[in-house]
């Protein structure tokens, strides 16, 4: 799901802050600079190595169709 929320939110912000910088290189060369971001939400009872897994597999799959994009996977759901 496109970020709309939280953590897909700030890495919007780092993503478009980013594509407008006009960044040249030390041989004067323009380069332009792209970044793309999986976010994930904590669970109650997850491990730190799981969200960070469940997050590198939000960044792969907002990469696949192209660069330059931010993903979060679903919010947790509620208790019931």
């Amino acid at each position: 799901m496109p970020c709309s929320r939280g953590g897909g939110r700030g890495g919007e912000r780092v993503r478009s802050t980013l594509a407008e910088r006009s960044i040249v290189s030390f041989v004067g060369v323009p380069i332009r600079v792209s970044a793309s971001f999986g976010v994930a939400a904590s669970r109650p009872g997850m491990t730190g190595d799981a969200l960070v897994n469940a997050a590198d597999e939000t960044l792969y799959r907002a990469r696949r169709p192209g660069k330059d994009r931010v993903l979060s996977e679903p919010p947790p759901a509620a208790p019931s």
